[in-house]
């Protein structure tokens, strides 16, 4: 690292160490299931899909890493699957099949990416509450110390 007359490090440093650190440890990851619906030639079926995703928020989140508050730098990645149905006569388990071509050539609309990003920064938002009260309960009250049992 570079020293200037600002700081120890320079802001585009300081941009780099945050981007790589949010690359390497994303704020929430997990998977987010739905129904997919397809129509073809009058032909309706639904099928169930999920989102694998890593996220991180443009709002300050509770960092399970540095277990504390902390703004990463923002992204999210998502690869999405939908699950196989098995011929009747077929003895195969259903299996998730990646969904490739339809993300990637824009096929699907911007509506759901909108409310898949919504959904998803919901479910994010939600969990960093839990990770909030979780690290409240492990912290000792202030000005009071625990006693041993006698």
């Amino acid at each position: 690292m570079t020293k200037d007359n600002n700081g120890p490090e320079s802001a585009s440093e300081k941009d780099d160490l945050l981007r790589i650190y949010s690359d390497r440890w994303p704020a929430f990851a997990g998977n987010y299931e739905f129904d997919l619906v397809l129509e073809t030639l009058g032909t309706r079926v639904t099928r169930k899909a999920r989102a694998e995703y890593t996220f991180t928020p443009e709002w300050e989140y509770f960092d399970l890493r540095k277990q504390a508050p902390f703004v990463g730098w923002p992204g999210s990645m998502i690869r999405m699957f939908v699950q196989s149905v098995p011929d009747r006569d077929d003895r195969d388990v259903p299996s998730w099949v990646r969904m490739r071509d339809i993300i990637e050539n824009g096929i699907l609309p911007e509506e759901f990416w909108d409310a898949l990003d919504d959904a998803l920064d919901q479910r994010c938002k939600a969990e960093d509450a839990e990770r909030r009260i979780q690290a409240a309960g492990r912290k000792m009250p202030t000005g009071r110390k625990k006693r041993k049992a006698q």
